[in-house]
Order: structure tokens, then C-alpha cells, then sequence
């Protein structure tokens, strides 16, 4: 069952900055603040974005999370 959109998390005062960059890779952290929801227990305050560089496909997420 679907949840209400008015159920989900809101995310506010979104930032992200790079962490580190090499010519196959990069990192950002983004910070933010999440408001409590229903459905998504504990809210976050940052995610950690890990990329590589694909010839084919540009840059791809390859992890992300609170890591």
C-alpha cells in the first residue's frame, strides 16, 4: 500500500559540497534537515554521494548513504 505523499519526509536547507575529486572518481556530502515522518522512522542529517566516471555513460553514482 501506497502512503500519502503528506506521509513522506521533507527535506529543508539542502547543502552539498565535494569531498574529493580524481579523474575517475568523486565524493560529496550533502547536509539537510529532514523532518519526522510516518513512514521513514529517525530523520537523517547528511548523506555521504560516492561517483566514477563511466567512458559511456558520464558520471554514475556508484554508493551513497550515511557512510
Amino acid at each position: 500500500m501506497n502512503e500519502p505523499a503528506s506521509a513522506q519526509s521533507k527535506f529543508t536547507n539542502i547543502h552539498c559540497q565535494e569531498t574529493s575529486v580524481t579523474d575517475m572518481t568523486a565524493s560529496v556530502l550533502c547536509t539537510f534537515v529532514e523532518s519526522a515522518s510516518s513512514t521513514e522512522g529517525n530523520p537523517d542529517t547528511f548523506w555521504s554521494i560516492s561517483f566514477h566516471l563511466s567512458s559511456n555513460d558520464g558520471w554514475l553514482i556508484s554508493s551513497y548513504g550515511q557512510g
